[in-house]
């Protein structure tokens, strides 16, 4: 099948959905990926795929938002696709839409985490699970990472219940392991990021933007001597309103920013524990690779971290917008490395047995053959 999988950033496609497109053309599709511009759409490219580019406003823009309808019409109306699968909220909505102006046969929308949370005041989350249920009702199969999305979804009639699956999160185990590096590994790249003998590094991997609790983070663990944080991550500013400025955040002397690294296990390794303070996630990968790493975890005890981390086992859960409870966990771990050791482990032993990325893409392999149509056939729609 001809499968065109539609996203909106070149960094979600390259380090979020690689292993995906990789597995579907191994399956023997011809996989295309739609997307907006940027630097590493380049790579896939040189892995063969082809790109096709569509401006997208992660704004609410409405002006722009039909610009990106219209032009999503007319690629699928172009290059004739069989399938077009969909990611990111607006997307499932624009891309979907578009789908079906354009007699797409079939549109899978993968939920990589409901916009709708309990931190919302009762209004806007209606206001969300109103746009969520519509936009699922463009597609013919929804593919929700998160268990509790799957529940919720379900619950509140979110998701037509016939066409609802989930789908899990994974990683690559082989490439996040921690028998690739040895101690003096560790050590170097410590000493080459500025860590002195003696002091304790907490990691952060993810958008600087508020609602990933980086303020609650520095609040927690800027000037503190003996600690440092570093921030790992695009910078966000421009298209997400927000977005944190690095350089005022790096301005506490113990806090570095690293940018947008491409070559994580090696980080992971260096760390002592990895923080991820969000107000909302959907099932978040920061947190699978850190598992898998074999580096404890300090999340918040929101939906999809409280999927990713074993509390007290594979590491600790505090309120969201707390710094003084993310404080104590985070202290509890940095003092007790004997803990941090056992958390650790059994962190590698629970992503080993839940968190291999082969199976999400043999489910996504499975929902495609689910959707095959005969050859000469026409489908209904949403059928």
């Amino acid at each position: 099948m001809r499968i065109a999988h539609v996203a909106n950033t070149d960094y979600f496609c390259a380090f979020l959905l690689r292993g995906q497109l990789r597995a579907a053309r191994c399956e023997g599709h011809s996989v295309d990926v739609v997307c907006g511009s940027g630097p590493l759409l380049q790579e896939l490219r040189d892995e063969g795929f082809a790109v096709h580019v569509v401006e997208n406003s992660r704004l609410m823009d409405p002006v722009a938002d039909l610009r990106t309808l219209r032009d999503y019409v007319g690629l699928f109306r172009r290059e004739r696709y069989d399938v077009v699968h969909t990611h990111n909220p607006k997307v499932n909505a624009l891309a979907a839409l578009a789908a079906r102006i354009a007699k797409v046969p079939r549109i899978v929308s993968t939920v990589h985490g409901l916009y709708s949370h309990e931190r919302q005041r009762p209004t806007v989350r209606r206001v969300w699970r109103a746009f969520e249920a519509v936009s699922a009702r463009l597609a013919d199969l929804v593919l929700c990472q998160s268990a509790e999305d799957v529940r919720t979804a379900r619950w509140r009639r979110i998701v037509p219940d016939g066409r609802l699956r989930r789908l899990g999160n994974g990683v690559d185990l082989a490439r996040f392991c921690p028998e690739r590096f040895d101690a003096e590994d560790r050590a170097a790249l410590r000493r080459r990021l500025g860590v002195r003998p003696g002091e304790k590094v907490v990691g952060f991997v993810g958008r600087l933007v508020r609602e990933k609790g980086v303020l609650e983070l520095l609040s927690a663990v800027g000037a503190r001597r003996g600690l440092k944080l570093w921030l790992i991550g695009p910078d966000e500013r421009g298209s997400k309103r927000d977005a944190l400025e690095p350089g005022a955040l790096t301005a506490v002397e113990n806090v570095s920013w690293l940018g947008l690294q491409r070559e994580m296990p090696p980080l992971y390794a260096a760390m002592d524990v990895l923080a991820l303070p969000s107000y909302r996630e959907g099932f978040p990968r920061t947190l699978l690779e850190a598992s898998a790493m074999e580096r404890p975890v300090v999340a918040t005890a929101i939906r999809g971290c409280r999927e990713a981390v074993s509390s007290r086992e594979t590491g600790l859960l505090v309120p969201p917008a707390r710094p003084a409870d993310l404080r104590s966990a985070l202290d509890a771990l940095l003092g007790d490395p004997a803990r941090r050791r056992a958390l650790g482990r059994a962190a590698r032993l629970r992503a080993r047995a839940l968190f291999d990325e082969r199976a999400v893409f043999d489910r996504i392999a499975l929902a495609y053959r689910e959707l095959a149509l005969p050859e000469g056939a026409i489908p209904s729609p949403s059928a």
